[in-house]
């Protein structure tokens, strides 16, 4: 059976805030995993990307989890 996609959020309208160092917070390199969440108080859907820091102990990475509201 053919299946369908549709694109929720495009990344790329956020790559230099994600790239670069900011509020204190180490870069994103590359996004790992992505997922729905739990829904959210106003009954939206929340999507939750995590990021790993690549090893990087010392370094400018962070292992994050970013969520996201989805607006239909």
């Amino acid at each position: 059976m053919p299946m369908s996609k549709t694109l929720l959020f495009d990344f790329e309208t956020i790559r230099n805030q994600l790239s670069k160092v900011t509020n204190g917070l180490p870069k994103v390199d590359n996004i790992e995993g992505i997922s729905f969440g739990p829904k959210l108080s106003n009954g939206r859907l929340s999507l939750v990307v995590v990021a790993d820091n690549n090893f990087s102990a010392l370094g400018e990475q962070l292992s994050q989890f970013i969520v996201f509201e989805v607006i239909p």
